[in-house]
């Protein structure tokens, strides 16, 4: 079994380990999915998953907060075990943010009222209170005009906005990001990746699914390549864009500067 290899990963400076993942599998019926990834994201790290549709990376994330149940290994979160038959999952869901590829909003609510439901109903919050928390997290996405819009009111970009919001708003420990630019028009991926520039720059850590591959060279401290179920190779950006010799991600690279050159 191919297993990652961390090469020229540097931890960062002072950093130390949010969410360690050993050993995690994954079945569908008789169909594996995840077929043991072992992973550790340190804390204030953009980890950056990348590889061919079907190679595993939206379950993965999934398994992380038990949208999807493990079929085998252990996901650790702040010293907790997400895994565990014992976890309160509930609780441990409030330090985790996950922003979906549908924006998955509300249209009867405005901006505000999408961002303060969690807030009221998970967090307890009052309204007075859980509204000053959504304002300020809209306003960090750069929404600040727009609390009174509906979703019908708003281009994909500012609903995806909306939805990064209504995660940050609760302040998660992990945000988990399931490939958030793909059901978004080309002109609107730029406005959803700098809100997450942003946010990396305030040392949030994050796990990000994506295609867009100047985005995880640019912006990630390292970059994971997923293929069939494993993790086949990690890296430093620069290790994996420019010094790695592993066929299989040099044939997924490709197939991206094909796509992007001359028609």
């Amino acid at each position: 079994m191919m297993v990652e290899k961390n090469v020229e990963t540097p931890e960062p400076s002072g950093a130390s380990p949010l969410l360690t993942i050993t050993g995690l599998q994954k079945s569908f019926g008789t169909t594996p999915v995840l077929k043991g990834i072992d992973l550790t994201v340190m804390r204030g790290e953009l980890v950056a998953l990348i590889g061919p549709s079907g190679s595993g990376k939206s379950t993965l994330l999934r398994c992380i907060n038990r949208l999807e149940e493990p079929s085998a290994g252990k996901v650790m979160l702040d010293g907790v075990e997400v895994t565990s038959a014992q976890a309160d999952i509930n609780q441990i869901r409030r330090h985790i943010g996950m922003v979906f590829q549908a924006f998955n909003l509300y249209p009867h609510l405005n901006a505000e009222a999408n961002v303060t439901l969690a807030l009221r109903k998970v967090l307890r919050k009052s309204r007075s209170e859980a509204s000053a928390a959504a304002r300020a997290a809209l306003d960090r996405v750069g929404l600040k005009a727009r609390y009174a819009a509906y979703p019908g009111e708003l281009s994909g970009g500012q609903q995806q906005r909306v939805g990064i919001a209504r995660a940050m708003a609760l302040e998660p420990k992990l945000f988990l990001f399931d490939e958030p630019t793909s059901a978004l028009d080309p002109e609107l991926v730029s406005e959803v990746l700098n809100v997450m520039k942003d946010m990396k720059a305030n040392h949030r850590t994050m796990v990000v699914v994506t295609h867009e591959m100047a985005f995880a060279r640019d912006v990630a401290d390292r970059v994971v390549f997923m293929d069939n179920g494993l993790i086949v190779e990690s890296g430093t950006p620069d290790y994996i864009y420019g010094s790695s010799r592993n066929a299989r991600l040099t044939e997924f690279l490709r197939s991206f500067k094909d796509r992007s050159g001359p028609r």
